[in-house]
């Protein structure tokens, strides 16, 4: 008898907190979901940053070689490596 008593209370309790369960479960999902739209974006932005680092780099490549070029032209290398 006790032991019938127990699991009718037992399963009235399990029957009053499935809708809390079901209310996480859908909260847990949705996060999930959060989750996997964020690591998109970040992988997204990585990509957008490593196309701006190599473009970055090339311009200052550029720079670098006119500056050298301008310098060799005017007779100024020596002063330029001088102080480099």
């Amino acid at each position: 008898m006790q032991l019938n008593k127990e699991i009718v209370d037992h399963e009235m309790a399990r029957q009053l907190e499935e809708p809390i369960v079901q209310e996480v479960d859908t909260e847990v999902k949705k996060l999930k979901k959060d989750i996997q739209n964020y690591n998109k974006q970040q992988m997204s932005l990585k990509t957008v940053a490593k196309g701006l680092k190599e473009k970055t780099e090339a311009i200052i490549e550029k720079v670098c070689s006119l500056t050298t070029e301008i310098f060799s032209a005017n007779g100024l290398i020596g002063l330029v490596l001088l102080y480099a």
